[in-house]
């Protein structure tokens, strides 16, 4: 689940169990989709969240927090604080577009220039024919 996190969330899967413990004593608890605790043994003096996608297919910044993820799990990133890892607007993420509007999530792009402009390009790509 957590070798590649992302994918995880973005087939839709929930995990058999909803909290334990990797190979190096951190705590992980699923909190729903794409969102999920990890504590260090020990005193935890801060909290950390790290996010992406709440704006959409934020394409690097998923995958870096998936590779974090990945660190973590794997034992390689040592963790010192609590970090919540969110993977936001998980629906918009799934149809692969930064600024489409999916009627289910109560996001919407403003109304900014260009705004529309890409809202509407993402809704209907070039070369893809609405039925």
């Amino acid at each position: 689940m957590f070798a590649n996190f992302f994918d995880f969330v973005l087939d839709g899967k929930k995990p058999a169990l909803t909290e334990g413990r990797l190979p190096s004593g951190v705590k992980w608890t699923w909190l729903g989709d794409g969102i999920v605790r990890f504590e260090p043994e020990g005193a935890v003096l801060q909290s950390v969240v790290a996010s992406a996608g709440i704006h959409g297919d934020e394409t690097a910044l998923i995958e870096m927090l998936s590779m974090l993820v990945a660190d973590i799990a794997s034992g390689k990133a040592v963790l010192k604080s609590r970090v919540l890892v969110i993977f936001g607007n998980i629906d918009v993420m799934r149809a692969a577009c930064r600024y489409r509007a999916i009627p289910s999530t109560p996001l919407r792009c403003p109304d900014l220039p260009g705004a529309r402009r890409r809202r509407d390009a993402c809704a209907n790509p070039p070369g893809v024919r609405q039925r």
